[in-house]
C-alpha cells in the first residue's frame, strides 16, 4: 500500500536535506581521516604493500585492508596508500 504525503511533509523533509548537507565541513572530516593513530595505519599499509611473494600478490596488503574493514576506519585511504605502494614495488621491480 502506498503511503499518502502531503506537500508540506515533502517541503519539510527537502528543508531538512539541505539544512544537513550545509552543516558538512570539510576540515572536520579531513581532520577525523587523518587522527594520528590513522597516519600511523597508512604509513604500515604502504609499507606492508612493498611486500610480495614471487607471484607478484601482495597477502599483507589484503589483511590490512580486510582489518581496516573490520574496525571501521577509512578504508579508502589506506586502499589508495596500498596501491600507491604496490605500484613503486612493481615499477621498481621491472627496473631492475
Amino acid at each position: 500500500m502506498f503511503q499518502n504525503i502531503t506537500e508540506e511533509e515533502k517541503q519539510e523533509k527537502t528543508i531538512e536535506e539541505q539544512e544537513w548537507t550545509s552543516k558538512i565541513n570539510i576540515k572536520e572530516i579531513l581532520s577525523k581521516v587523518f587522527t594520528k593513530q590513522n597516519i600511523l595505519v597508512y604509513i604500515i599499509s604502504f609499507m606492508v604493500s612493498m611486500v610480495s611473494t614471487v607471484n607478484g600478490i601482495a597477502p599483507f596488503a589484503l589483511a590490512i585492508f580486510a582489518a581496516t574493514l573490520s574496525n571501521g576506519l577509512p578504508a579508502g585511504v589506506v586502499f589508495v596508500f596500498s596501491l600507491i605502494g604496490t605500484l613503486i614495488r612493481d615499477r621498481w621491480r621491472r627496473s631492475t
